[in-house]
């Protein structure tokens, strides 16, 4: 009886204070601003360089034919979005610029910046203003809720940058020119 009691006294004193000095855990994680740039061989195309937060592109050759379509991907975790700016090595203006040959040949190009619509899921506010001097940022994005954010690399961001070649004042040679992406949080 005495053993009962005991066992009795204990489940008694178990159920009362377990409430009492519960231990509460709470767990805090903080995740910070996050995102990540790759030039892509097509707008559908998967990123595979995660981590990078500048990259370029070089234009030379048969690339520089009269018209090339280049694409940008971006995944980024923040509501706040991201800005990027666009530099070309030899800008002559926002939207203009230059591939040079070993000879020092020169060949002018326009650019012309776009959203790849379809890549773009949500609502989000962009501003593109394409500026190959690297003065202000091309791209601006920000993001209204969570289910727009970019957060895989099957589905980036994809904007598109049309670069076309005046091609009637193409003297013989291999021009190059490269173009830099530039990543930034605000």
């Amino acid at each position: 009886m005495l053993k009962f009691l005991k066992i009795y006294c204990f489940l008694i004193f178990f159920l009362f204070a377990t409430p009492l000095f519960a231990a509460r855990q709470s767990i805090r994680v903080t995740v910070p601003k996050t995102a990540y740039i790759q030039w892509l061989s097509h707008s559908e195309a998967s990123m595979t360089a995660v981590g990078e937060t500048s990259t370029f592109v070089e234009l030379s050759g048969d690339e520089m034919a009269p018209n090339q379509e280049l694409y940008l991907g971006i995944m980024c975790n923040s509501l706040d979005g991201y800005e990027i700016r666009l530099i070309s090595a030899h800008p002559v203006d926002t939207n203009t610029a230059e591939a040079r040959d070993s000879n020092g040949s020169v060949l002018h190009y326009t650019a012309d910046l776009e959203k790849v619509t379809h890549t773009f899921r949500g609502q989000s506010m962009s501003s593109l203003s394409l500026d190959l001097t690297g003065s202000q940022p091309s791209i601006r994005l920000s993001f209204y809720s969570g289910g727009a954010l970019p957060l895989e690399p099957f589905a980036p961001n994809v904007f598109r940058l049309t670069v076309t070649a005046n091609t009637n004042t193409r003297k013989r040679g291999i021009y190059t020119d490269r173009i830099t992406a530039i990543l930034n949080l605000p």
